[in-house]
């Protein structure tokens, strides 16, 4: 029985070195369609790794919920006083919390009330490699620059 192969790449790095390219080239060869989440993902599979297969977008993207106003679930998680910024996502070292973090106490100066969020597990490749270094790294800048107050962790997955 034959089937179409369809590939998703999730992430495209651009410049690749050349075992990179033919492993993606190869993979082309052997696939009727690759998917990616960007037209960005198009444009470095076309230019950089020079595919000829069809390419579809399917935008990386969030569910559709409905709008609640936000002051409920702030009331909810006792944050109703609390300017609220949040980043979320699978922890790893590459999305740069730390600068959030060392900006922030300009930001508390004139915002005692600020609350920032950081929602998700740690990446599970980086887990398990590396542990919670990144995450404890960032305790630590927290402790240093005396933001218990001001930065809290939510460890789920969302």
């Amino acid at each position: 029985m034959k089937v179409p192969v369809v590939i998703t790449l999730h992430s495209i790095l651009p410049n690749p070195d050349n075992k990179l390219k033919k492993v993606v080239r190869t993979l082309a060869e052997k696939s009727s369609c690759f998917i990616v989440m960007t037209k960005n993902g198009i444009n470095i599979l076309r230019e950089d790794y020079e595919i000829k297969t069809d390419i579809i977008i399917i935008p990386h993207g969030t569910p559709t919920v409905p709008f609640i106003p936000s002051i409920k679930k702030k009331e909810s998680m006792g944050f109703s006083n609390k300017i609220i910024l949040s980043s979320f996502g699978l922890i790893n070292s590459g999305k740069g919390y730390e600068y959030v973090i060392e900006a922030l106490p300009k930001v508390v100066k004139k915002f005692p009330n600020i609350l920032y969020l950081i929602l998700g597990k740690t990446h599970p490749v980086v887990r398990r490699k590396e542990g919670e270094r990144y995450r404890n790294f960032l305790k630590e800048k927290i402790k240093q620059l005396n933001l218990q107050k001001n930065v809290k962790f939510i460890n789920k997955y969302l």
